[in-house]
């Protein structure tokens, strides 16, 4: 696993081209924790991934909490070509 900051994860978008980066919480206390999982999980484990998913709620409307979130994933576009 690799562990990027914020400003490498810019950088590299920039470099391979791509602009309107976003960078969206994915997991809090957690990699990639998933509802679906929940009955699978200990009562520990059910609250992590509840409090996460919370957290991910939360930074979609206040996107500055992605900063605090233990795992992110990234939305970049291709620039549009100018006359098409």
């Amino acid at each position: 696993m690799r562990y990027w900051s914020r400003t490498d994860v810019q950088r590299t978008v920039a470099e391979a081209g791509l602009d309107d980066l976003t960078i969206h919480a994915d997991g809090f206390f957690s990699q990639n924790p998933q509802i679906s999982d929940l009955d699978l999980l200990s009562v520990s484990g059910k609250l992590v991934v509840l409090t996460s998913h919370v957290g991910c709620q939360a930074a979609s409307i206040a996107p500055f909490l992605a900063r605090i979130a233990d795992s992110w994933f990234v939305e970049a576009h291709r620039p549009a070509e100018s006359g098409k």
